[in-house]
């Protein structure tokens, strides 16, 4: 409902209000504004683990309010699946209809290599064009846990930045941290924003144990 959005558009404010000083220090007058979402797979969005849509419409909003010039909501789904089918799932499609945002499931788009040079795990990697393009990128992660990682945040959700499921899987051992690190250095973030309306825990990224659902976290 728009009571529901309201509130949740006011969180959103308020912590950019605590933490940057105001939406407007986060975007400018038209600004290219990408907003990274999570999508890992196709499931409804009260599941716990994709990104709520009242979070992405309500900050939306918010963004919309400072003038950009494009919004873009990027992601690319795990292993190998179809984005923009994740998308409609998820329940992200509605809400770039209802608020004229662009969709840009990274499937689709070209990719350009990053290098780091130095001798480090992970130091040359595909990046989405978008991404790099973008004068503001803003990562909207979920709350919840990782097999890998013990949680999912701002720095993890930058995975769903890579083309495959090939390049999604190297590195992942000991040094994940190390590809993590470099995958948001690429990114180049303004600001995150973390999605914890509804959380997961237990065995994450995703879980199919209803006890692993935190509602109204």
């Amino acid at each position: 409902t728009r009571e529901q959005l309201d509130l949740v558009k006011q969180m959103i404010k308020d912590i950019a209000d605590q933490t940057m000083g105001g939406m407007p220090n986060i975007v400018k007058k038209g600004d290219k504004v990408l907003i990274k979402i999570n999508t890992v797979i196709p499931v409804p969005a009260n599941e716990g683990f994709t990104t709520d849509p009242r979070m992405l419409e309500a900050l939306i909003e918010l963004v919309q309010e400072q003038q950009p010039s494009k919004i873009q909501i990027g992601e690319r789904s795990a292993m190998g699946g179809d984005t923009k089918n994740a998308m409609d799932v998820c329940g992200i499609t509605a809400v770039a209809e209802r608020t004229g945002a662009e969709l840009c499931p990274f499937d689709n788009v070209p990719f350009d290599m990053y290098k780091i040079d130095r001798p480090i795990s992970f130091n040359e990697f595909p990046v989405p064009r978008p991404v790099r393009d973008a004068d503001v990128y803003i990562g909207l992660p979920k709350m919840k846990v990782h097999v890998h990682t013990t949680f999912t945040g701002a720095l993890k959700l930058q995975f769903g930045n890579l083309p495959d499921y090939d390049w999604m899987v190297r590195c992942h051992r000991d040094d994940i941290y190390q590809k993590i690190v470099n995958l948001t250095r690429a990114a180049n973030p303004k600001w995150f924003i973390m999605d914890s309306l509804y959380a997961c825990q237990g065995n994450g990224p995703f879980s199919a144990y209803r006890d692993d659902l935190i509602k109204d976290f």
